[in-house]
């Protein structure tokens, strides 16, 4: 399927989705594939860039719905073909990222890179509006551009993560508009990892008879002293805090809290949150009661 046909790169997608693009004279093969959905397949929207055609690795093929931008697909651990989809939306999509692709988890709004890249050889200009996580923040809401072949712009956009966010992988959605000669419009997702720039934190827990002890362990890979506000929450009972003192750059130190009676929480979580005294720094994680 793929004979004399260039690797282009990989796409980001959505969850557990893996996609890689293989280009021939102009035109791109996404080889797409879901590790976590079940070999029957799970059904998922996806721009693909106006391919119209998806084929098994035994070759049998099938139309995509060719009446919507984000055609339906039953995707599995097997990989399948989809195409053609036009080479240069492919690498636009590749070069479109936050940088630095980390948001440092910190109170208030943050200002963020967002780059963009000309592949054509001829001009382009459009819209990107953001559609963020229930309680972000995107400012602007919407940004233009135009660009010239190959050009490179960046702009910047304050962010704004929700209340108690937890630290992880996070994707800003954005909607799409492309004049390039003709008219372009999607959806994609952005991703962010939104977490601690400068601290390495990590949560364990070890079962004590009926009670459970969260292990908490932070290290301090800045160059300045800190101190920390440490919190273990369950919904119905008293939060129980500590205090993480004068932490040294290079420190490490583990916390201990001790959950009492974890039978009655089965199938409930524990907040484990952390935020700087005097500082910009919060963190938070959420394991579930065993």
């Amino acid at each position: 399927f793929l004979d004399d046909a260039t690797y282009v790169g990989s796409l980001a997608m959505e969850g557990s989705v893996q996609c890689h693009a293989y280009d021939r004279n102009g035109e791109a093969t996404l080889v797409i594939w879901d590790d976590e959905a079940p070999l029957s397949g799970k059904k998922q929207r996806l721009y693909l860039g106006g391919a119209t055609t998806v084929t098994d690795l035994w070759g049998n093929a099938a139309m995509l719905d060719s009446q919507t931008t984000q055609p339906e697909v039953a995707l599995s651990p097997v990989p399948v073909l989809i195409g053609p989809v036009e080479t240069w939306l492919v690498q636009f999509l590749q070069g479109l990222r936050f940088n630095p692709p980390l948001l440092p988890s910190h109170v208030g709004s943050q200002e963020q890179d967002l780059i963009l890249t000309n592949p054509r050889s001829e001009p382009i200009s459009g819209s990107i509006k953001f559609n963020p996580p229930p309680d972000w923040q995107v400012r602007p809401s919407q940004i233009d551009f135009a660009l010239q072949a190959g050009e490179v712009l960046t702009k910047t956009v304050r962010i704004q993560s929700a209340p108690q966010e937890t630290a992880g992988m996070k994707q800003i959605g954005a909607s799409i508009s492309i004049d390039a000669k003709k008219l372009y419009e999607f959806d994609t997702r952005l991703p962010l990892r939104y977490d601690l720039e400068d601290m390495d934190v990590s949560v364990d827990w070890v079962q004590e008879g009926k009670d459970l002890v969260v292990l908490h362990k932070v290290t301090n890979r800045s160059h300045e002293t800190v101190t920390f506000r440490g919190a273990a929450t369950v919904v119905g009972r008293k939060p129980i805090t500590l205090n993480i003192v004068g932490l040294q750059p290079g420190q490490t130190v583990i916390k201990s809290y001790l959950i009492q009676d974890i039978k009655a929480l089965s199938g409930t979580e524990i907040w484990i949150s952390l935020k700087q005294h005097k500082g910009p720094r919060v963190h938070h994680l959420s394991i579930a009661v065993p």
